[in-house]
């Protein structure tokens, strides 16, 4: 057997202090019943954890661990409870403290580097921590709308950030969104289904909703009484041991004090002192008492003390090389993001440049190609090149140009397409007459003094084609549009005679 006090190797059965260390006097039995009670306490805070009620979890855990802090399998489930519910830096520093308490391979350690492994994630636990210290800010300054803002923030981030779930209920409670503050509370309740606060705020927002989960609740502790139970009685026992042990160290304490001084008295002396001390036994107790106190804080306390400094000094290192490397990385990571940003809006705008300078080279050649089309004389192709081509996207050189193409074209071709039709009119062949005549009538101009010549053989053309519409319209153009046109007179005729 191991002493746990002074690391002292003995036989069992041969301790001969009735359950003490032979080495240190440490009290075994005492300490056997600690670690019964941790364990205890430990299965009751992963029952309450399985039934999602962290709180209640992360209470017993937090009690196995002040019986016993050695309880390493008590401190990791404290931290994957305190890491469920969003408090991610608690729960690395009792994995940190884990880690550094076993030699052999430890989850904690498998937990840390999960979780260094996966900055992005981390990156986003911190994000909805710093959202959530911002929200406390605006709330402290009563800005409800700013705290809102952030801790949508924080729960988009972070689904399950117990503290920010409620801060958020609360604003939205403040601002007397009952419905939302009700749906806010139930996915905290989801994620912590033993949380005061939240409860505290069910019943606010609806009471009849908020007895029947404390009725629920408290069925729920009833049959889980037995396992708290065994718990309580262990620590219960552990106690009253404890209190029996420091008795008996102060009663051998005060004996091994007062008796010498006693020795050397006459009997007279000592009927004297008793008769003038008649409360002797609280002296001895006093006496005792400030010895044993004496010892804790002179020789054991100073140890635990500075051990617990070096450790908590340790873990501060710890987290702030982790701190720096993850925020150099998050730095390197921003930097990198804003070079490609930057790049690609580079590209972007050299992109758009050379598009425009294809695009104005594109139309001019294609204005150049209708210049030269135009010039022999091809007025039909010359039209054709410039038909899409909006002015007023154009330089003004070529707007210009294109403008001029379109008014000496236009003119021609009015011309040509009234002679091709009037030839074969007069040979009788209505329909290539007509056609013709169409062609000529997209290019009339109110100033061209054919126009009303194309618009009176267009209708006496429909005529010999029996479509009497369209003759109607074209002489009634004739009299709307060209009042002093020679067909005039030529129009109204026709117009007489189809009725």
């Amino acid at each position: 057997m191991r002493c746990p006090n002074c690391d002292f190797t003995f036989e069992s059965g041969h301790d001969r202090g009735g359950g003490n260390c032979p080495n240190c006097q440490f009290d075994l039995v005492l300490y056997a019943k600690t670690v019964q009670a941790s364990n205890a306490l430990y299965n009751q805070g992963l029952s309450k954890a399985q039934a999602d009620d962290m709180t209640g979890a992360a209470e017993c855990l937090r009690r196995s661990l002040e019986l016993n802090k050695n309880n390493l399998t008590s401190r990791n489930l404290l931290g994957l409870v305190y890491f469920e519910i969003g408090r991610v830096g608690e729960a690395m520093l009792e994995w940190g403290v884990s880690a550094s308490g076993r030699p052999e391979p430890d989850p904690a350690a498998d937990y840390l580097k999960r979780v260094r492994e996966n900055p992005r994630d981390l990156e986003k636990l911190d994000a909805a921590i710093r959202f959530y210290n911002q929200a406390l800010t605006f709330v402290r300054q009563k800005n409800d709308d700013m705290a809102l803002i952030q801790l949508k923030k924080a729960v988009e981030t972070s689904p399950k950030f117990v503290d920010a779930l409620n801060l958020l209920a609360l604003c939205l409670l403040m601002q007397n969104d009952r419905e939302r503050a009700l749906a806010t509370v139930e996915k905290t309740l989801a994620v912590d289904a033993g949380n005061p606060t939240a409860l505290r705020y069910l019943s606010e927002i609806n009471p009849a909703k908020g007895k029947a989960e404390m009725i629920r609740r408290g069925k729920k502790a009833a049959q889980t009484l037995t396992a708290s139970s065994a718990a309580t009685n262990v620590a219960t026992n552990v106690a009253t041991n404890l209190a029996s042990s420091v008795a008996a160290t102060v009663a051998t304490t005060v004996a091994k004090t007062i008796q010498p001084g006693l020795m050397g008295l006459s009997r007279e002396e000592k009927k004297g002192l008793r008769g003038a001390f008649p409360a002797a036994e609280i002296v001895a107790f006093i006496v005792g008492a400030l010895c044993a106190f004496a010892v804790l804080y002179i020789l054991i306390m100073p140890a635990q003390t500075s051990a617990a400094q070096k450790q908590i000094e340790t873990l501060d290192n710890e987290k702030t090389a982790l701190v720096e490397d993850l925020q150099d990385q998050l730095d390197g990571a921003r930097e990198e993001i804003q070079r490609i940003d930057d790049g690609k809006k580079q590209q972007e705008v050299e992109l758009n440049q050379l598009k425009a300078e294809i695009a104005l080279r594109d139309k001019t050649a294609a204005v150049t190609d209708a210049q030269s089309k135009f010039d022999r004389k091809q007025y039909q192709e010359a039209v054709d090149a410039v038909t899409l081509m909006d002015e007023e996207t154009l330089p003004s050189e070529l707007a210009e140009s294109v403008r001029a193409i379109r008014e000496m074209s236009y003119p021609e071709l009015v011309k040509q397409y009234y002679q091709t039709g009037m030839t074969n009119y007069n040979r009788g062949n209505w329909e290539t007459a007509f056609a013709e005549m169409e062609k000529a009538l997209r290019y009339i101009q109110p100033e061209n003094t054919q126009s009303a010549d194309v618009l009176y053989y267009l209708g006496r053309t429909a005529e010999r084609l029996t479509d009497t519409e369209t003759a109607r319209k074209s002489y009634q153009r004739i009299l709307d549009e060209y009042s002093g046109s020679q067909q005039i007179r030529n129009a109204n005729t026709r117009l007489n005679l189809l009725g």
